[in-house]
């Protein structure tokens, strides 16, 4: 694409403000970071409409004796101009706060999913900040992430990080010795509970409840009972795929676990016949009774 002069002197000016894309899926902070992008982004206009409008007011032949062929100010007056301009944009794009740098594109703030996909577990900080699309250790002109604003008080999003970062801590208690918050138990608790979370952290968990291919050598292949050893999934699969089972049938099918007799179990085995699958309801109740076993002593609050 070729650019004509005052194309170039407008690219060199406002180069603070076109450094980076912006992500096609931003970070969700709720209602009140929206609003605050959206100042951010009428801040950053106005600064452009400033440069345009001083742009538009000189003629082709004064930008050419001003500036070179690359759109660099070459005379005294067009100089100060320039310098000034770039100065507001550059010192404006360092003021931001990662989250807000995040939003317009700055690099290694956004989440890397492809990464924490592979972790076993999270700590609660790092289930906190990649529930907004945010790297956990993500950083910003010398700032954190994670850290609050400067001002005396805590503004709207810093207050809504605190209770998301509450919330968590109810769920998965990390005061427990040892406790670490697996994906399979995050996302039950993210869909029961219906908590609005980045649409990529959502589809990182989901993908990590799905069974992937054992890694097989040639050898392992040629062994007899190898193979069929490598498929059976482990005691913590198991334990999550009873609670994602025991979640779905509370939320959807009205099962009450401390019922004595419940219709539910078999209501399911018929489902599953209805689809060609058969299983039977001792093996459906079994996965419920040990989903159960997992629940919370206050998982019936709201729902009496």
């Amino acid at each position: 694409m070729e650019f004509n002069l005052r194309q170039k002197i407008f690219l060199k000016t406002a180069a603070p403000f076109l450094q980076w894309a912006k992500p096609e899926e931003p970070p969700v902070l709720g209602p009140d970071f929206a609003a605050c992008i959206e100042r951010n982004e009428e801040a950053v206009k106005k600064q452009k409409m400033l440069i345009h409008d001083w742009l538009n007011e000189q003629s082709n032949d004064d930008l050419a004796t001003k500036f070179d062929e690359n759109g660099l100010a070459t005379e005294g007056e067009a100089k100060r101009w320039q310098g000034n301009r770039y100065t507001v944009a550059a010192n404006s794009v360092k003021d931001f706060r990662p989250i807000v740098a995040a939003t317009f594109g700055a690099p290694r703030l956004m989440a890397d999913f492809n990464h924490w996909s592979m972790a076993a577990f999270f700590e609660l900080e790092e289930a906190l900040w990649l529930s907004f699309g945010l790297e956990p250790n993500g950083q910003y002109n010398g700032k954190k992430v994670a850290a609050v604003s400067q001002r005396p008080e805590l503004d709207l999003i810093d207050i809504f990080v605190e209770r998301r970062r509450e919330l968590l801590r109810r769920e998965f208690n990390p005061a427990v010795f040892g406790r670490r918050i697996h994906p399979a138990d995050l996302y039950v608790w993210i869909k029961r509970v219906g908590l609005e979370v980045h649409q990529g952290f959502e589809r990182m968990l989901l993908k990590m409840q799905l069974p992937e291919a054992p890694y097989q050598t040639a050898d392992d292949m040629l062994q007899p009972g190898v193979a069929e050893k490598q498929k059976r999934p482990d005691e913590r699969e198991k334990r999550s795929l009873a609670k994602l089972l025991v979640a779905i049938a509370i939320q959807e099918y009205g099962y009450r676990p401390d019922q004595a007799r419940s219709p539910i179990p078999k209501e399911m085995q018929d489902i599953a016949d209805g689809l060609g699958l058969t299983v039977s309801r001792d093996t459906i109740l079994k996965y419920l009774r040990l989903g159960a076993s997992e629940l919370p002593d206050d998982w019936r609050a709201g729902r009496d």
